[in-house]
């Protein structure tokens, strides 16, 4: 099963924009639109910058297990997949973070087995 389709599941179980999985320097593995003109990668490339700042300022960082950025339009769950590799959602304002998080813990492992 190819990235593309892991992602497209897991944006429609959260009736989600977008999904991008990417490696630890923020660069775009893969990704699913549900919204034409959404620049995912662009939004992908900022969750990475800000999750390698959280990394430096948390000591114990090997414990974040994921990160929720909520606004007032919108929602991202920024969550590891395999070492140097993580995986953000973008989501509506409306739909709970921790339906993100629940929604993307199940979609995890097949994008752990789809690397190899």
């Amino acid at each position: 099963m190819a990235f593309k389709s892991i992602l497209r599941k897991l944006t429609k179980s959260v009736d989600g924009y977008g999904a991008i999985l990417l490696d630890e320097e923020g660069e775009v593995v893969d990704m699913f639109s549900a919204r034409g003109g959404m620049e995912l990668d662009m939004i992908g490339a900022h969750k990475g910058i800000v999750l390698k700042m959280l990394r430096r300022a948390v000591r114990d960082a090997e414990n974040i297990h994921s990160i929720g950025i909520s606004t007032e339009k919108l929602k991202l769950a920024i969550s590891p997949v395999k070492e140097g590799y993580y995986v953000v959602v973008v989501s509506n304002g409306y739909t709970p973070l921790q339906r993100v998080f629940r929604e993307t813990s199940r979609y995890l492992k097949q994008l752990e087995e789809e690397m190899g």
